[in-house]
C-alpha cells in the first residue's frame, strides 16, 4: 500500500486534520508570496471554500476512514501544487492526476468520462488528461505528505522535490485556463549522471549556498557566472600570446563561473526566488559559458581556425541538442562526463601550464603527431559521439529531428570561416553564440507553447540565419584570411545582437505575475 510510504504511518498515528480547527487562514495569508501557505490561503479565499465540509465516511475502519477524509481535505492543496484550475477542465485533469497517484477506478472513470464529454470545447483535453495521469504516476505519493509542516516552503522548490514540475503554460486557446505542464512530455526533470557533481556539492557548493546573503538575487549569480566566463577567455587569449601565468587567472574565472552556475538555482529555491525569468537567464545564457570553455580550450591547445571551429561546433551542438531533447521530452539528461568534468579538466591543465610553462608538445602541429594533436582528436571525437544520444533518444520517442536541422545547417555554414583561415576565436564565438541563441529560443518557446509537440516558432528563431549574411559576401568579393576574419567578426556581432534581442524579448514576456503566457 502506498499509504505505508514514508510519512503515511506518522499521519495515521497523529491523525492531523486540515480544517478550521487547525487552519488559520490569516496566518497562512501572511506567509511569504510564492509559498505553499500563501497560495493555499489565496485559493481558499478566492473560491470561498469551506474546509469543514469533509467528514470521515461512516461505516469504515478508522484508518481507511481517516485517509479517505484526508484525501478530500488535501484536494485543494493538490490544485495549488499541480496548477490545475478549480474549474471543469482543471477538475478533470486533477482526477486524471489522482488516478495516477492512487490507481483507483473512481478518478479514472471521472477523468475518462469528463475528458470525452468536454472534448468538443477543449479538443486537447483527452491528451492532456493522459499526461496528467502520467504526471501523477511519476510524482511522489502526495497523500503521505504532512502539508502542515510545509506552509513556508516555496512552491517551485516543493514541486521540484515532489517531482511535480513547477512551470506553468497555457493549454487551450481562448479557454482562459492555466494548467501545469505535465510529464512525460512537459515536466521539467533533470537526470544528471555527472561523476564530479556530487563531490563538488558535498565539499563546496552546498556549503557556499548557505552563506549567500538573501539580498543577492539568483539572477545576479547567473549573470556573474557569464561575466566570469567571458573574462576567462580574455585571460586565456592573453596567456596564449606569451603571458603563461594568466592561465591561472583563466582557470580561476572559469571554475568560479561553474560554481555560480551550479548554486544559483539552489539559492533561488532556498530563498523562494525561483522564477521563469530565472530559468530564462540560467539556461538561456548557459551557452555563453559553454562557448567560453570551448574557445579557452582551443586557445590552450593553440588550435587553428578549422580545428577550433570544429571543436566549438561539435561542443556547442551537443549543448544545444541536450536542451532541445529536454524541450521535446521533458527530461534534461546530462552525461557522466559532461560540462562539470570538461571544466575541471580545463582548469587542471591551465593551472599546470601556468606553473610549468607552455610546452610545445601541447600545441597542435601539422608537421608531426604530438600529444596535443592526440588530445584534440580525442576532444573532437568525444563531442561527436556525445552529440548523437540526445537526438537518438528524442527520435525514439517519435520526435522529428526537423526542429534541430536549421541550427545544424547554420553551424555547418559558419564552419566555412575556418576553411578560409579566419581567426579561430571569432569562428568559435560565432558558432557558440548561435547555439546559445537557439537554446534561449527553446526556453521561451516552452512557456509559449500550447503543447510540446506544437512548439512556437522560436524553437528555431529566424534570426539564427542573420549570422550568415557576412558569409554570403564572400561569394562576391575576393577571399583571403583577413577578409574571412572580418566577416567572421561581423557574423559574431550579428549573432550576439540577435541573441540579445531574444533574451530581451523573453525577459519582458516572462514578467512576474503574468501566467497567461
Amino acid at each position: 500500500m502506498r499509504f505505508l510510504e514514508p510519512g503515511g504511518l506518522e499521519l495515521l498515528r497523529d491523525m492531523p486534520a486540515l480544517d478550521s480547527s487547525t487552519l488559520d487562514l490569516d496566518a497562512l495569508a501572511r506567509c511569504a508570496p510564492g509559498t505553499l501557505g500563501h497560495a493555499y490561503a489565496a485559493h481558499l479565499r478566492e473560491g470561498e471554500l469551506d474546509t469543514d465540509i469533509f467528514q470521515p465516511p461512516p461505516g469504515l475502519p478508522l484508518a481507511i476512514a481517516y485517509f479517505a477524509q484526508r484525501f478530500r481535505q488535501c484536494h485543494d492543496i493538490w490544485h495549488v501544487l499541480t496548477g490545475y484550475a478549480p474549474d471543469v477542465r482543471g477538475e478533470i485533469l486533477l482526477q486524471a492526476f489522482t488516478h495516477g497517484q492512487l490507481g483507483t477506478p473512481a478518478p479514472r472513470l471521472a477523468a475518462v468520462v469528463g475528458a470525452l464529454q468536454w472534448a468538443r470545447k477543449y479538443p486537447a483535453l483527452p491528451r492532456d488528461a493522459y499526461r496528467a495521469y502520467r504526471r501523477g504516476k511519476a510524482a511522489q505519493f502526495l497523500l503521505s505528505v504532512r502539508w502542515e509542516d510545509l506552509w513556508d516552503e516555496p512552491l517551485e522548490g516543493l514541486r521540484e522535490r515532489l517531482n511535480l514540475g513547477g512551470r506553468l503554460a497555457p493549454v487551450d486557446a481562448g479557454a482562459g485556463v492555466t494548467t501545469a505542464v505535465s510529464p512525460p512530455l512537459a515536466a521539467y526533470q533533470v537526470t544528471d549522471h555527472s561523476v564530479l557533481l556530487g563531490l563538488y556539492r558535498r565539499v563546496l557548493w552546498d556549503r557556499l549556498v548557505a552563506h549567500i546573503p538573501r539580498g543577492i538575487t539568483p539572477n545576479t549569480l547567473t549573470i556573474a557566472a557569464q561575466v566570469l566566463g567571458g573574462l576567462s577567455v580574455g585571460f586565456a587569449l592573453a596567456a596564449s600570446r606569451g603571458a603563461h601565468g594568466l592561465y591561472a587567472a583563466a582557470a580561476l574565472c572559469i571554475f568560479a563561473s561553474l560554481t555560480l552556475d551550479n548554486i544559483d538555482g539552489a539559492h533561488a529555491r532556498r530563498t523562494g526566488q525561483s522564477s521563469r525569468r530565472g530559468e530564462l537567464l540560467d539556461h538561456g545564457l548557459d551557452g555563453l559559458t559553454s562557448t567560453s570553455v570551448l574557445v579557452s580550450t582551443g586557445l590552450l591547445l593553440h588550435l587553428d581556425a578549422l580545428w577550433m571551429g570544429a571543436l566549438c561546433a561539435l561542443g556547442a551542438l551537443t549543448f544545444a541538442a541536450t536542451f532541445w531533447e529536454q524541450s521535446r521530452t521533458g527530461v534534461l539528461i546530462l552525461p557522466a562526463v559532461g560540462p562539470t568534468e570538461g571544466v575541471s579538466a580545463l582548469v587542471v591543465v591551465e593551472l599546470l601550464v601556468a606553473v610549468l610553462g607552455d610546452p610545445a608538445w601541447l600545441h597542435l602541429s601539422r608537421e608531426r603527431v604530438t600529444p596535443g594533436a592526440v588530445l584534440v582528436l580525442i576532444l573532437v571525437g568525444v563531442h561527436a559521439v556525445a552529440l548523437a544520444p540526445p537526438l537518438v533518444r528524442a527520435h525514439r520517442q517519435g520526435v522529428s529531428l526537423r526542429g534541430f536541422a536549421p541550427l545544424f545547417s547554420v553551424v555547418a555554414l559558419l564552419l566555412g570561416y575556418g576553411l578560409m583561415g579566419a581567426s579561430g576565436p571569432l569562428v568559435g564565438g560565432a558558432i557558440g553564440v548561435t547555439c546559445a541563441h537557439f537554446v534561449c529560443g527553446l526556453v521561451i518557446a516552452r512557456h509559449r507553447a500550447k503543447a510540446l509537440d506544437r512548439q512556437h516558432s522560436l524553437d528555431s528563431p529566424r534570426s539564427l540565419f542573420l549570422a550568415l549574411a557576412p558569409l554570403a559576401l564572400l561569394l562576391v568579393i575576393p577571399r583571403s584570411a583577413t577578409v574571412a576574419t572580418a566577416c567572421a567578426a561581423a557574423s559574431l556581432a550579428l549573432a550576439a545582437a540577435a541573441y540579445a534581442h531574444t533574451v530581451r524579448f523573453g525577459w519582458h514576456m516572462l514578467a512576474p505575475g503574468d501566467e497567461r503566457l
